[in-house]
């Protein structure tokens, strides 16, 4: 079930046992934490505070035998995966209570997590970010009600200049609502939203080692706001897949070179793909952004300008240049 429809169903007002929340849309979380609260005074804990043995020991404690203890643990994914037996226990204990807890995973788990935590018959509540078609007609929606209208580019800019992430949508649209204006276009989008630094690092990654020069050219002119960020993102991402290269053609299995230099998902997922590009393409794309970044920093060089021109130079060189070192 996706959490944005457990929390229209009635089962939210009569919750009973552990459930388990798993995804990377904080947005439906924080809906979820409110609701919690105001129909059952729900106690709400962060990961590190509390661990399932600890909730086993307060809810077999007196003081619950009459009560209806409703929990939400947010970031639970150190305590879930530790002891599931414990688990099945405080399962059956608060549905005695007649209560329920909720662990939240703030990422995506691996199958093999999910897979061992859905054969305790636990039920699993995903808060997936919405489609890009959901996205574009909750924008328009919500402008249109204060009579604004937006471009069909400005819409997809946004979402990208946010991540797809709702919480921080939200407070763009806020803000962007408050300026007076009747009519949004790119141009406004490009003035006041920086790129958002991670997803917009990796899809001119993508395009970058893809060979999809155009879509990198794009990307790169509109890092303005946020180049130094991204720049520091492609250059240590760069870094770290030329020495997984490196440590793989030395003889080491992919896995072990992903541990030594501490790649997890999604970013090793990413690496995946990454991994398919020529070596030269690679370390010629480290070159180039290693020396952006010193010009940047030793000459006082524009940020901006200059991430743009290494980008340039470096897609020219893949492409016209035929002795490049695969």
């Amino acid at each position: 079930m996706q959490l944005r429809e457990f929390l229209k169903s009635q089962e939210i007002k009569n919750p009973l046992g552990v459930y388990l929340i798993y995804g990377e849309e904080n947005f439906f979380v924080d809906q979820l934490s409110a609701a919690l609260k105001d129909l059952h005074k729900a106690t709400v804990l962060w990961g590190d505070e509390i661990a399932v043995r600890d909730l086993l020991l307060l809810l077999s404690s007196t003081s619950f035998l009459y009560k209806r203890p409703v929990f939400l643990i947010r970031d639970a994914h150190q305590a879930l995966f530790k002891d599931h037996n414990a688990i099945l226990k405080l399962d059956k204990l608060s549905k005695e209570r007649s209560g329920a807890i909720f662990f939240h995973l703030s990422y995506a788990s691996s199958e093999k997590d999910l897979g061992e935590l859905s054969s305790l018959k636990i039920p699993l509540i995903h808060s997936r970010r919405l489609d890009q078609k959901t996205l574009i007609k909750l924008i328009q929606d919500k402008l249109s009600e204060l009579g604004i209208t937006i471009t069909p580019q400005a819409t997809q800019e946004l979402i990208l200049r946010t991540g797809k992430d709702l919480i921080k949508l939200r407070f763009e649209l806020e803000k962007l609502s408050s300026l007076g204006i009747k009519q949004i276009d790119t141009d406004i989008i490009y003035s006041l939203l920086p790129p958002e630094g991670e997803f917009h690092t990796l899809e001119l990654l993508d395009a970058l080692l893809g060979a999809d020069f155009d879509k990198a050219y794009e990307y790169s002119k509109r890092a303005f706001g946020a180049s130094m960020l991204i720049l520091s993102g492609l250059l240590s991402i760069t870094l770290r897949l030329y020495l997984t290269h490196f440590l793989i053609s030395k003889g080491i299995p992919k896995e072990k070179a992903f541990i030594a230099l501490d790649l997890k998902p999604p970013l090793s997922n990413k690496f995946e793909a990454y991994l398919k590009a020529p070596f030269g393409r690679v370390r010629h794309l480290l070159e180039v952004l290693t020396l952006a970044d010193r010009e940047i920093k030793l000459n006082l060089k524009d940020p901006y300008n200059t991430l743009c021109s290494a980008i340039v130079k470096f897609i020219i060189y893949e492409k016209f240049n035929k002795n490049q070192d695969n």
